[in-house]
C-alpha cells in the first residue's frame, strides 16, 4: 500500500510506493548520444561562443576568486546564445480586454506579454570536457561555487530584475543538451506563479525563526534521523520526508538562513564539498544517473517574508505520466528512508 506524503512547501502530495519497482517493463530508455565534431565549452573553442561576461580561475594561496585574461580560464560565464526570453522582440501589440464590448473583438481570458529585460548566462565550470560534478577538481569547484554567488551578487543589482534560478541539468534525462559541465542562471523580470507561491508557504511576515517552515522541517528531519545524510558546521542534508524522485536530496542552512548571496566563504566551500560528494555518491549507487540541481533563493527584492534559501538534488529516476501530470500527485517507488541510509553509507566512504 502506497504511504501518502504532503509537501508544505511545495503544496504537493507524494505516493511513496516501492512495489511499483517489480512492475514489468518492455521499454529499455536510452538517449542516444552524438558528440560534437568540436565542443564550443572546451578550452580553445572560445571563439565559437558568444563574448564572455567573466572567466575565472580560483587562486589557492589567497583563497579567493581571480580573474584572468590569459586563457587559463576554470570557470567561464557566457550570455546564453539561445535565449527562453529574445529582449530584441520589443513590446507586444495589445490585445482586447475581456470586457470589451467594440463590434468583431474576440473576447478571451488569455494574456499576452514579453520578458524585454530578462537575462540567461551559462556558467561553464570547466575548461576540460568533462559532465558531472564528481569530476571537477577543486580549483574548478570552488571556482564554480564562488562565481555563482558573484553572478547571482551582479544580477541582483540589476533594478529590472525580480527573481534569478540557478540550476544544473546534467546528462540529457535532465534535459541537458551538451555533455559538457555546465550550469544555467535566468534572471528574470517576471516572478513566476510558483516562485510567489512557494515563498508565501515558507515564512510569514514577521514570523520568529521558529516559526519559519524551512526551519521547522529542517529541525524534524534532524529529529527524526532516519532520512538524514550529513551535517557540516554551515549546512545540513536530508532526503526530504515527501521526495518527488528516489535520492532526492535537500541541503538547508543551519545558521545564516539568508540567500546565497549572503552566505559568506566557509559557507560557499563547504557547500561545494557536499554538492560533489553527493554527485559521487550517486553516481556510484547509479549507472550515470541524470540529475537535476536547483539553487532556491528569494527574490532579489526584500519583501516581509524570510528570505530563505535552500538547495534541491534531484535524481531523475523514473517519470512523470499521466496520473502526475493530471494531478500534480507525485509517485515515489524509492523511499526516502532506503535512499538516505544509502546515501549516508557513501558519505561516511567518502570522508567529505
Amino acid at each position: 500500500m502506497a504511504d501518502l506524503r504532503y509537501d508544505p512547501i511545495n503544496d504537493l502530495w507524494v505516493a511513496v510506493a516501492e512495489v511499483r519497482t517489480e512492475r514489468p517493463n518492455e521499454y529499455r530508455p536510452s538517449a542516444e548520444v552524438v558528440p560534437l565534431e568540436r565542443c564550443p565549452f572546451c578550452r580553445g573553442h572560445e571563439t565559437e561562443t558568444p563574448d564572455p561576461i567573466a572567466e575565472s580561475t580560483w587562486d589557492a594561496a589567497t583563497n579567493v576568486l581571480q580573474p584572468v585574461s590569459d586563457g587559463n580560464w576554470a570557470v567561464r560565464v557566457i550570455p546564453n546564445r539561445f535565449p527562453a526570453f529574445d529582449p530584441h522582440l520589443g513590446p507586444v501589440e495589445p490585445i482586447a480586454a475581456l470586457d470589451s464590448d467594440k463590434p468583431g473583438i474576440i473576447v478571451h481570458p488569455f494574456r499576452h506579454a514579453r520578458s524585454l529585460h530578462s537575462r540567461q548566462e551559462l556558467v561553464i565550470e570547466s575548461p576540460r570536457h568533462v559532465e558531472s560534478y564528481s569530476q571537477l577538481n577543486e580549483t574548478e569547484r570552488l571556482a564554480s561555487f564562488f562565481t555563482y554567488r558573484q553572478r547571482l551578487q551582479h544580477l541582483r543589482q540589476n533594478r529590472q530584475l525580480k527573481y534569478v534560478l540557478l540550476f544544473k541539468n546534467c546528462r540529457p534525462n535532465a534535459g541537458a543538451s551538451l555533455a559538457h559541465i555546465h550550469s544555467q542562471l535566468f534572471g528574470l523580470d517576471f516572478v513566476p506563479s510558483t516562485v510567489a507561491a512557494r515563498q508565501r508557504r515558507l515564512g510569514r511576515a514577521r514570523a520568529t525563526p521558529s516559526q519559519w517552515l524551512l526551519k521547522q522541517i529542517a529541525d524534524f528531519e534532524l529529529t527524526q534521523e532516519t532520512r538524514f545524510v550529513t551535517q557540516g558546521q554551515r549546512w545540513s542534508m536530508f532526503c526530504p520526508y515527501a521526495s518527488r524522485f528516489g535520492f532526492q536530496t535537500w541541503i538547508v542552512p543551519r545558521q545564516n538562513w539568508g540567500p546565497l548571496w549572503e552566505q559568506d566563504d566557509a559557507a560557499i566551500v563547504e557547500l561545494s564539498r557536499l554538492v560533489q560528494t553527493w554527485t559521487q555518491a550517486v553516481e556510484e549507487t547509479i549507472d550515470r544517473p541524470a540529475y537535476n540541481i536547483l539553487f532556491h533563493n528569494p527574490l532579489l527584492r526584500p519583501t516581509s517574508l524570510p528570505g530563505h534559501c535552500y538547495i534541491e538534488l534531484f535524481v531523475r529516476i523514473g517519470t512523470m505520466a499521466g496520473f502526475e501530470w493530471g494531478s500534480n500527485c507525485w509517485i515515489n517507488t524509492h523511499s526516502p528512508e532506503s535512499a538516505a541510509n544509502r546515501l549516508r553509507e557513501k558519505f561516511k566512504e567518502c570522508d567529505w
